[in-house]
């Protein structure tokens, strides 16, 4: 919105530049073409303070994102090292359980990619490969495992480690 304001101010100085211009080729009075200059200069001058306010404003959300994220980011690092080993059982417990399901490499693969939250393209981009390869791994685990999709293969995992009883948290 306000890169679409800046650009119609410039369409306007442009526009009112060339109209001065003409002015003072064919001796227009002088107190019009002042008036019209000032207006150039009022459209220079907001064009400058939109194009300033802006950016301060897209540095500021950026910097704010980017604090998010690093704060996000060592927050997670620190309950991963502090559950390392738990998460590591879940993992060799979910890896028994889909060579019990017989999956092939590229599913075990794909497998784990479900359970962290990958879309279908995102798992094709990590995998060098196609996103329909991708769905019909996912469809071959699914099938494999006996379940409908997606949310019953994850909730298989996933499902006993949450409390069941929200309100019994604290």
């Amino acid at each position: 919105m306000v890169k679409a304001i800046i650009l119609m101010l410039l369409l306007i100085t442009l526009m009112a530049s060339l109209d001065v211009a003409s002015d003072i080729k064919h001796s227009v009075a002088w107190a019009h073409v002042l008036l019209e200059a000032s207006m150039i200069f009022a459209s220079i001058l907001a064009v400058v303070l939109s194009t300033y306010w802006f950016y301060q404003v897209t540095e500021s959300n950026w910097n704010d994102a980017e604090n998010k994220y690093k704060l996000s980011e060592a927050e997670c690092k620190y309950w991963r090292d502090e559950n390392k080993h738990l998460i590591q059982g879940l993992a060799e417990k979910i890896l028994i359980q889909f060579n019990g399901w017989q999956l092939t490499k590229a599913e075990i693969e794909v497998g784990f990619l479900i359970l962290k939250g990958f879309s279908f393209s995102e798992m094709a981009g990590l995998r060098g490969g196609s996103e329909r390869t991708v769905r019909e791994q996912a469809s071959n685990i699914y099938n494999k495992a006996g379940m409908h999709g997606r949310a019953e293969f994850t909730a298989y995992f996933l499902e006993d480690l949450l409390p069941t009883n929200t309100a019994n948290t604290n």
